[in-house]
This record gives C-alpha cells, structure tokens and sequence, in this order.
C-alpha cells in the first residue's frame, strides 16, 4: 500500500481503477501501522 500522497503516481502507472485505489486507502487507513499513512 501507498502513502495518499503518491497515490496519483501510482495510478498513472499501473492504471488501478479510482475505486480500487480507494478501497486500498480505506483498508491502509483501516488496518495499516498508524504513521504509515501520515507523513
């Protein structure tokens, strides 16, 4: 998973759907180590 602030980086490279991306951030946020997504 990514930080939300490369989130757009990533999109443009690999193609994920927005909703896929988001459903990723949901579950970074979700389950993730807290400070992984804050920088």
């Amino acid at each position: 998973l990514y930080a939300a602030g490369a989130d757009y980086v990533v999109d443009d490279i690999t193609h994920v759907p927005k909703i896929l991306r988001i459903i990723n951030q949901k579950l970074a946020l979700g389950f993730g180590p807290p400070g992984r997504i804050r920088n």
